[in-house]
């Protein structure tokens, strides 16, 4: 569920930039290489911090090794 959310945002993302390029350009008078370069490097740097963050992330957080009962319940069994 989370991935698919994170996927529709991305698409969001996307579907914005051409708006944003053409807002710089014609309304702030920014030339096109100049609103071009940001917007054309920022899908690489988002992929690569996803990969450096999640590389980095101790897999102990995302998949615990086991669930303990806690100790009201252990005494049932």
């Amino acid at each position: 569920m989370l991935a698919a959310a994170t996927l529709f945002m991305f698409y969001g993302n996307g579907l914005t930039l051409e708006f944003l390029m053409v807002y710089l350009h014609d309304v702030r008078g920014i030339s096109l290489t100049a609103a071009g370069t940001p917007l054309a490097w920022s899908l690489p740097m988002i992929a690569a911090s996803a990969l450096v963050s999640g590389a980095a992330l101790p897999m102990r957080l995302v998949l615990p090794e086991h669930t303990e009962l806690p100790p009201a319940e252990r005494a049932q069994e």
